[in-house]
């Protein structure tokens, strides 16, 4: 029983090490060095890790194919997602700050 618990603590282990990897490359790929070198920092992966490009957009549309039993090619093409992420839901509101007033909030900007 606690080889069995062993072994997937070891599996698991492997699996967040490999997706680190991924999202340290996909973040340099993208030229967003220093997100790269925070996460490769926190969680100690090497910052020179090598992945093909574009393997973490790969593995999350198979996920999405999984879970909605829809082939990962009409979810997204991966030759037209833009920058860091693909294009935003054109039904998503944006959010008016203008109706909270600002005295309340703490000023972390310098304020005039």
């Amino acid at each position: 029983m606690e080889g069995n618990n062993l072994e997937k603590t070891l599996q698991e282990g492997n699996l967040f090490r490999q997706l680190n990897c991924l999202i340290v490359a996909h973040l340099r790929h993208h030229n967003l060095t220093q997100a790269a070198r925070a996460v490769a920092s926190a969680t100690m992966t090497p910052l020179d890790v090598e992945a093909p490009p574009n393997k973490l957009l790969e593995l999350v549309a198979k996920k999405d194919e999984t879970l909605r039993g829809v082939p990962s090619s009409t979810l997204f093409d991966l030759g037209t997602a833009l920058g860091y992420g693909l294009n935003p839901d054109p039904r998503v509101s944006s959010v008016d700050f203008r109706q909270y007033p600002l005295a309340k909030f703490p000023c972390f900007f310098p304020c005039n």
